[in-house]
């Protein structure tokens, strides 16, 4: 493929490809201005959905991210956001899911090492307690 022959102000080459059966790439062809043109008008107007109207997201639980994720489809399906902005939505997700796991895991074990530190859990009468009721299960049904 050959390169641009447009020369820049400054004296150097345009490095651009260009366009099929013309010297010039598409920004500097004179056969393609009136479509250079357009295309850089529609370029403001490419889809961009701002949330910053919108309230603080707070995701704690998986319902939270469920809510969000049926949010980002539907704004993609309703051409209110672009899919670049809802691939880094999904991304953000996917830590977001994470990080609850995480956060769900080292809750539960505080919670353990606090019952066991504070004498609510005896692990020993604990074991005691569930043999106790296996034997009565275990001698009820065979009665």
């Amino acid at each position: 493929m050959k390169t641009c022959n447009f020369i820049k102000p400054d004296g150097s080459q345009c490095n651009a490809y260009a366009v099929k059966d013309d010297e010039f790439c598409f920004s500097h062809s004179e056969k393609h201005k009136d479509k250079h043109l357009e295309a850089v008008m529609n370029g403001g107007k490419s889809l961009k959905r701002s949330y910053a109207d919108q309230e603080p997201i707070i995701l704690r639980n998986n319902e939270d991210i469920v809510y969000l994720i049926e949010q980002v489809i539907n704004d993609v399906r309703a051409n209110n956001t672009s899919n670049k902005t809802a691939s880094v939505i999904a991304m953000y997700i996917n830590l977001a899911i994470k990080a609850i796991s995480l956060a769900l895991i080292d809750k539960a074990q505080k919670r353990n090492s606090k019952m066991m530190n504070t004498g609510n859990l005896d692990l020993k009468q604990h074991i005691e307690k569930l043999e106790g009721e296996l034997r009565i299960k275990t001698n009820n049904s065979n009665q």
